[in-house]
């Protein structure tokens, strides 16, 4: 399932972060417990509608948040932040969607333009559309260096 740029951007603007944490059961004191790292440091701007932890440096959005927390896909992360605000998604379809993702992805950091290629890259090939590579099977046992014979120490001491 891909999203239009458009229902991204309604689903972003309605996101209230410190309502996720609490949805998360993020324990909260004077700032809020870091799902990664455990300290107490992560901090959320509600204007910007991000977060940073400034114990390990981990930032992004409610969306990426979800994904960390709930180890979610993006598209599972989307789906729950929409059912929980509140927002309906429009769907793209397959001739739109590359487009619509590469606009959204310049709008996003490194790790949301991962994601974003890997779901376009997975949507094509279950698919079957021309032009993405098909995956090669691997041969049993290809890839692995071969690990070298361990002499014993008395047959090398009788040498």
């Amino acid at each position: 399932m891909l999203f239009s740029r458009e229902s991204l951007g309604d689903l972003q603007q309605a996101v209230v972060l410190s309502r996720v944490l609490a949805d998360l059961d993020i324990e909260h004191r004077s700032a809020y417990k870091c799902p990664l790292c455990g300290s107490f440091h992560l901090m959320i701007d509600e204007e910007d509608r991000n977060y940073r932890c400034y114990a390990c440096d981990d930032e992004g959005d409610s969306i990426k948040l979800v994904m960390s927390v709930g180890e979610a896909s993006f598209e599972g992360a989307v789906t729950v932040l929409a059912e929980m605000f509140h927002v309906s998604l429009e769907e793209v379809g397959s001739s739109n969607a590359t487009k619509e993702l590469v606009d959204l992805a310049m709008d996003l950091d490194d790790v949301m333009m991962r994601e974003l290629i890997t779901m376009l890259v997975k949507s094509s090939f279950n698919k079957g559309e021309k032009g993405v590579c098909k995956k090669k099977k691997k041969k049993k046992g290809a890839g692995k260096a071969k690990k070298p014979k361990k002499t014993s120490k008395s047959a090398t001491k009788s040498s």
